[in-house]
């Protein structure tokens, strides 16, 4: 009797473990940090993070680092190609626009942006005649990032001295010939934390690789004209 019992206590625990093994990789998920920010008014810029993985997401390419290796991998998400260079190889990208100006730390009270600590960072003044240009950031190092992280938002934004990510980036340019760059910026509308596939901050199925940068941005002319842009969480507040 005690042999028959093991033996089912035996068939279950096989079970059992069969089914946590088939179940495990669907619900395995990530908390991540989604932070929606809009550029200049009206493009929208979604930037993901958690200390295993960052993601800047907007229109039809993306930019995705992670651990181990922290290569910069860039997609065209509506030809389904991608682009992979190592960190210290990696320049920017045309739609993340590099701060015009070298900054430095200024002194500043306790500030907040959407629940998240940030320090300031303003230019030097600048002045050329009747025409000057000003540049401040707001930056936050209070989000979960690795050192691998912080290299990659130094190059994208082109400044040594960030110590995090910029939420707010007020560009004053009177010298700009178009009128809508005059005051560029960039605002955070909302940040939050959710539950995200492992798999997000991975090459998705079905991707071919592109030799170059300049291949892959330049298959956007090439590709169908979209009519409604890829705008990720678009509906989350």
């Amino acid at each position: 009797m005690p042999s028959r019992f093991n033996t089912v206590l035996s068939v279950l625990f096989l079970l059992a473990a069969g089914l946590f093994t088939a179940v495990l990789p669907a619900q395995a998920s990530d908390k991540v940090f989604v932070i929606k920010q809009v550029q200049n008014g009206s493009g929208i810029r979604t930037v993901c993070v958690n200390e295993e993985g960052i993601k800047f997401i907007q229109d039809d390419f993306a930019v995705i680092s992670k651990a181990p290796d922290w290569k910069v991998v860039y997609l065209n998400k509506h030809q389904k190609t991608y682009f992979q260079t190592g960190l210290n190889d990696f320049k920017g990208v045309p739609w993340l626009d590099k701060i015009p100006a070298s900054l430095k730390a200024v002194d500043a009270t306790d500030a907040e942006i959407k629940g998240l600590k940030v320090s300031r960072l303003e230019s030097a003044p600048e002045d050329r005649g009747d025409k000057s240009r000003k540049v401040e950031v707001l930056a936050t190092s209070s989000l979960p990032l690795a050192k691998s992280e912080v290299d990659l938002i130094r190059a994208i934004y082109g400044q040594d001295n960030l110590e995090g990510l910029p939420l707010r980036i007020k560009v004053e340019d009177s010298a700009s010939q178009k009128v809508h760059e005059r005051g560029r910026s960039l605002e955070t509308d909302w940040c939050m934390e959710k539950k995200l596939p492992v798999s997000f901050f991975s090459i998705p199925k079905g991707y071919t690789e592109v030799k170059s940068q300049s291949e892959l941005e330049k298959q956007k002319a090439t590709g169908k004209v979209r009519v409604r842009k890829y705008r990720p969480f678009a509906h989350s507040k």
